[in-house]
């Protein structure tokens, strides 16, 4: 037997066909999915439309943010009423009790009743 006889003979190395790979990338992309969207159909709505929360959830998640901006603006207003009170208690002689300005006490109502619809809304949003 000659040598270039023998070498045909030897067993060559074995690959794994590429379709037994796919298990091990799909596994991945399928625990992606279900972590980040909770479910396909939640995916495919977001391939779709561009958003994975669906009617209702969007609706819920947009009156919260709403809710988050109004806050912030009370938080402002807050801020505006803490400084007034403020110099209307530097501006009383000592021992005396300060007056507020009708402006001050009107702004402070508008914010109570701000406060009011936020906390309406953010008890409106069903769980």
């Amino acid at each position: 037997m000659s040598s270039l006889a023998l070498t045909k003979r030897l067993p060559s190395r074995q690959t794994i066909p590429y379709y037994l790979l796919l298990p091990l990338i799909a596994l991945p992309i399928h625990l992606k999915i279900t972590s980040s969207f909770n479910s396909y159909e939640n995916f495919l709505s977001f391939i779709w439309t561009g958003d994975h929360l669906d009617e209702y959830e969007r609706t819920a998640e947009d009156s919260l943010d709403a809710s988050a901006s109004k806050l912030s603006e009370l938080s402002d207003k807050l801020a505006e009423v803490e400084a007034d009170m403020e110099v209307c208690k530097l501006d009383t002689i000592d021992g005396m009790e300060p007056t507020y300005p009708s402006t001050l006490v009107k702004t402070l109502g508008g914010v109570s009743i701000l406060l009011d619809k936020v906390a309406a809304t953010v008890d409106g949003v069903e769980t």
